[in-house]
This record gives structure tokens, C-alpha cells and sequence, in this order.
């Protein structure tokens, strides 16, 4: 595995790993309420709509909205999902306006 999300595989041009440590089926609840999110918006969706689309789906996972940061920025981390440039919406499909952490990391640090 390695890191601290349960990953089986990471490329090798990963710049960084998550700093918390997230179960598969915790990352399998944000990765689809992402991705759900974003279905029914018909646009990647802000923080606060995957908190409601997670709650609504999924049940109580999380205590708080402060949580979900972290656990998205964790996910983000390791390149599970997309952002944009200043993390305000997010999404599980790569498109144009949207980067993984080691994209953003080079277009600001290389």
C-alpha cells in the first residue's frame, strides 16, 4: 500500500502524500459523492454541495465541514481528485481549468 490512504499504486511523479490516514471506504464516500455531486450540478461542485450530496447519500460519515476539508485536501494530495487553480470546486474528471496537487504544485513551484 504505502502512504496513508489505502492506494495500491502511485505514479511516479506523485509530488506528495496525504498527511491523514483514510480508510478505503471513506475514500470510496468522497470519491462518489464527488463525483455524484457534479452529475447533478452539471458542473464540478464547491466543498459545501459534496458536504450535502455526502450527508444526503451516504449518512452521517463526517462530524463536521471542517472535516470534509481536510479529507478533500487529503484526497487531493494524492491525486485522486481535481481542483481548481484555487481549490474552490472540485471533481473526479479531468478537465480543462482543472489539475491534480502535483500540477499545481509545478505550474507554482517550477
Amino acid at each position: 500500500m504505502g502512504g496513508t490512504i489505502c492506494r495500491t499504486g502511485r505514479s511516479e511523479n506523485q509530488v506528495s502524500k496525504s498527511i491523514l490516514w483514510l480508510p478505503w471506504y471513506f475514500v470510496n464516500r468522497f470519491i462518489d459523492s464527488t463525483r455524484l455531486a457534479e452529475e447533478i450540478l452539471g458542473r464540478p461542485a464547491s466543498l459545501q454541495e459534496i458536504w450535502v450530496t455526502m450527508e444526503d447519500n451516504h449518512g452521517k460519515t463526517l462530524n463536521n465541514i471542517y472535516e470534509m476539508g481536510a479529507c478533500m485536501f487529503a484526497l487531493l494530495r494524492e491525486d485522486m481528485i481535481f481542483s481548481d487553480l484555487h481549490s474552490y470546486r472540485y471533481t473526479v474528471n479531468k478537465q480543462e481549468g482543472y489539475y491534480n496537487y502535483s500540477e499545481i504544485f509545478r505550474l507554482k513551484f517550477s
